[in-house]
């Protein structure tokens, strides 16, 4: 239970945000599976005031706003992790994570800042650190996880432009970055020579026939894969850290069986002390029983692998329809699982109600 409690502020961390509505809007999709230490034999005697102990959960999340990342509208604000990272107090994690983090100026495209203070940001860190390290995140782990996030916003201050031809200034010159201090910076946190770096951000190959060509690309479509990778980064991180929420919180499995196992030898020793008749009979339905526990297709809900059998409530938390200047396809998807969802809720209920 404590542990499915401490993944509240690591999700909300690195999946809420601000909006125009919500101060902690949470920015995708998430399906809880709360797991139940159930099993059919019990289920007659489980009540409100007797409920079946939590075993563990499982959570699966979906729609995860990306572009969110890169850019957000005016008066709203990117994943709130970004901000308690910067306005963390503790200037040796700082210096341990990026050297840049301590400095007095430091500032970040990626990042606007609304009425929210540093100081309250500051302690938010605190709590999101704490649960970090309940889930495994400590030291190169933790160090690894923080540096991406400052590589995702290093990737803001990446701007490109063509670089003028001193002998003809009216034509077009190959797309470069703009600073070469920005540059550096990330090339300190990603270990990439800087030549290398702006080659890859500003050049694609091309297979043409049998040879491979590069393509000089545009400033804009520089840009644009500058935020794709700055979006798959955030996207993969936040998929490491539900996996690493999942292992420490989903049921233990062996430990349910030695429960139930238990549970059927005092049964069984019950029964036998009622007659010789009873006692075949309970043999038979304990066989049976036996052999459904080793069985995938038990009616008992199945969650994680097929061999877990736990009763499971399914909770779903997901955005409700939204729409903005922007509309970006996340939002298109979105939006279209937000009505089917609806929709379902309008057929069920008022569908029963007029068969009533």
């Amino acid at each position: 239970m404590k542990r499915v409690l401490q993944s509240n502020p690591i999700l909300e961390a690195f999946g809420n945000a601000q909006t125009l509505r919500n101060d902690n809007s949470s920015r995708f999709g998430k399906l809880t599976e709360l797991q139940f230490d159930w099993s059919p034999s019990s289920s007659q005697r489980s009540s409100i005031s007797s409920p079946p102990p939590l075993a563990g959960s499982i959570c699966t999340t979906y729609l995860l706003e990306k572009s969110r990342v890169v850019g957000q509208s005016k008066g709203e604000r990117n994943y709130h992790v970004f901000y308690q990272l910067v306005s963390c107090d503790n200037r040796e994690l700082k210096e341990w994570v990026w050297k840049e983090l301590i400095q007095e100026d430091v500032s970040f495209a990626c990042l606007n800042y609304t009425s929210n203070s540093k100081e309250e940001f500051a302690q938010e860190w605190t709590q999101t650190l704490e649960a970090l390290e309940v889930f495994g995140f400590t030291g190169e782990s933790l160090r690894t996880l923080l540096r991406a996030l400052c590589c995702v916003l290093q990737l803001s201050n990446i701007q490109f432009d063509e670089e003028a031809l001193p002998d003809n200034p009216e034509l077009e010159g190959p797309t470069v970055i703009t600073s070469r201090d920005e540059l550096n910076k990330l090339e300190d946190i990603l270990g990439i020579d800087p030549l290398f770096l702006q080659e890859a951000m500003t050049k694609r190959n091309m297979k043409v026939g049998m040879d491979v060509v590069k393509k000089q690309l545009s400033p804009r479509v520089a840009k644009e894969s500058c935020n794709a990778l700055a979006k798959e980064i955030y996207a993969r991180l936040f998929s490491v850290l539900v996996s690493s929420i999942n292992e420490k919180t989903k049921g233990n499995n062996k430990r349910h069986r030695r429960r139930r196992r238990r549970k059927s030898s005092k049964k069984q020793k019950k029964r036998d002390s009622m007659g010789s008749r009873d006692s075949i009979v309970s043999g038979k339905q304990q066989r049976r029983r036996g052999s459904n526990d080793d069985s995938s297709g038990s009616s008992v809900s199945s969650i994680g692998t097929s061999s877990n059998h736990f009763g499971v409530i399914c909770l779903l938390d997901i955005f409700g329809f939204e729409r903005f200047d922007v509309n970006r396809f996340e939002q298109m998807c979105i939006n279209y699982a937000n009505e089917h969802l609806q929709n379902k809720y309008v057929v069920d209920n008022f569908g029963r109600i007029q068969k009533e």
